[in-house]
């Protein structure tokens, strides 16, 4: 499948949503979440975070009291494996306690 298209992400309270387009092709399947420390690394199963199917949204909630900066790349595969996968560039999860009364 072609690299992920429209993706984006919003920063919320100590988590991102991400975004991205919606598939029209009739063998899509889903789409592989992989989330790093790692500013430079390549998608592995240590690295994959979650399998969506139709979903155009994932949020990634920071854990407690970790406020390091993530790295995410998304790709999507079809009916046929999840082999050749093109992903997106790296794009950063950032950390952000705005809008907390209490921290």
């Amino acid at each position: 499948m072609s690299i992920p298209t429209g993706v984006g992400v919003n920063t919320m309270v100590r988590a991102n949503s991400i975004e991205w387009d919606t598939r029209s092709e009739v063998d899509f399947v889903g789409t592989e979440i992989h989330i790093s420390t790692n500013n430079s690394f390549v998608p592995t199963s240590s690295t994959l975070t979650s399998l969506k199917s139709t979903d155009t949204t994932y949020i990634w909630v920071f854990p407690d009291g970790d406020e390091d900066t993530r790295y995410c790349r998304i790709g999507h595969f079809d009916a046929f494996g999840q082999t050749g996968i093109s992903y997106s560039p790296i794009f950063a999860l950032n950390y952000s306690n705005q809008g907390l009364l209490f921290d």
